[in-house]
């Protein structure tokens, strides 16, 4: 354990689930901190580069424009909320 701290404890403190935190433990018992790098994953790679990635995030985190109540982007409207990171994550995976 992580400095004493049970997984479920690790898990509400980070934002990960209980399983991620295990994983990333076993990972790290087997490789170190190389086993923790993001490993490349199957499928077809992203068609997004980190740059417009950044940008989407940057524009996501402004208000829309006066008289303006939700984003919009066909056909998706992605309506403002208090968890921007849902609307980034939304935004990042319709520009894939």
């Amino acid at each position: 354990m992580a400095q004493g701290l049970a997984g479920v404890e690790i898990a509400e403190r980070t934002g990960y689930t209980v399983v991620q935190v295990s994983r990333l433990r076993r990972r790290f018992a087997e490789h170190g901190v190389a086993g923790l790098q993001e490993r490349s994953r199957s499928g077809r790679p992203p068609t997004i580069t980190a740059r417009k990635r950044a940008e989407i995030v940057a524009l996501t985190l402004k208000p829309p424009a006066p008289g303006v109540t939700q984003w919009n982007s066909h056909p998706t409207p992605f309506v403002r909320t208090k968890d921007p990171a849902a609307i980034v994550k939304k935004a990042v995976r319709r520009c894939r």
